[in-house]
């Protein structure tokens, strides 16, 4: 049975969509909704280690 995906719509900064280019070509796979899947979840479960904590608010993501 399929899992029930929600459609979201992001905008990159020309430095991090550059970082996930660089991700997409070292991966095994080259579907950009995977990979960003994949980005998003390990992102949070570093967070959810208390190993990190999460940027400013401002929409700044140089500390990437």
């Amino acid at each position: 049975m399929a899992t029930a995906l929600r459609r979201l719509r992001i905008s990159l900064t020309p430095d991090l969509n550059e970082k996930v280019e660089l991700v997409k070509k070292e991966s095994q796979t080259q579907n950009q909704s995977e990979i960003l899947r994949t980005l998003i979840a390990r992102g949070l479960s570093t967070l959810e280690s208390g190993s990190t904590q999460l940027p400013p608010a401002d929409g700044d993501s140089q500390s990437l």
